[in-house]
């Protein structure tokens, strides 16, 4: 009998993009992605944010699924919505580790 590994993992991205300290940013938006992979060949899971919460969980399963929440606030609805996509998240498999790593502009 095999057993698959399932983590799902909610990395919940709490990130905020700033452009000026003298304007109130009172506007926050939120994108929340679900993103799946095959277990099979995965024994680790590596996953790296400059800001924010992970949790992790580990079922029996055949896939890897990861829902993951980027938050952005700005000074209004279009500046929050120019910046939410600054926030990258990169995804990669080598050596049976899928590791994720967040991105945010500097």
């Amino acid at each position: 009998m095999k057993h698959y590994l399932m983590i799902l993992l909610c990395v919940t991205l709490a990130l905020v993009v700033c452009t000026s300290e003298e304007e109130a940013y009172d506007y926050d938006i939120e994108r929340t992605e679900i993103r799946t992979w095959s277990a099979l060949g995965i024994n680790q899971i590596s996953v790296s944010t400059h800001n924010g919460a992970i949790t992790a969980s580990a079922t029996q399963d055949t896939m890897i699924t990861a829902e993951i929440t980027r938050r952005c606030s700005g000074t209004d609805s279009i500046d929050a919505e120019e910046h939410i996509d600054d926030i990258e998240i990169n995804e990669y498999i080598a050596f049976g580790e899928l590791t994720l790593e967040a991105e945010m502009p500097s």
